[in-house]
């Protein structure tokens, strides 16, 4: 199967999954794509999901902590007040 077959099954289960199919068993009824397919093209939408995740989460952590080496009004008052 080529990479153009690939991608347009990707697509297709992606439409389905989206108007509502959620299990492999009614992917397959759907779309005549074979379970075992299916079964790795979700495994591979789970990666690719966990992946996104954990850059989101190491960019809010890049964000926080140039935040907190960025020092604020208030920290600064109260360090110009207690010296």
């Amino acid at each position: 199967m080529s990479s153009i077959e690939k991608k347009a099954q990707r697509q297709t289960l992606l439409h389905f999954w989206n108007d509502g199919a959620k299990s492999a068993k009614e992917l397959h009824i759907l779309t005549k794509i074979p379970l075992s397919t299916i079964y790795y093209n979700i495994e591979k939408l789970k990666k690719k999901l966990e992946t996104f995740r954990i850059g989101e989460v190491m960019a809010d952590l890049k964000k926080f902590r140039v935040a907190q080496h960025e020092p604020s009004v208030s920290t600064f008052e109260e360090t110009r007040l207690c010296h």
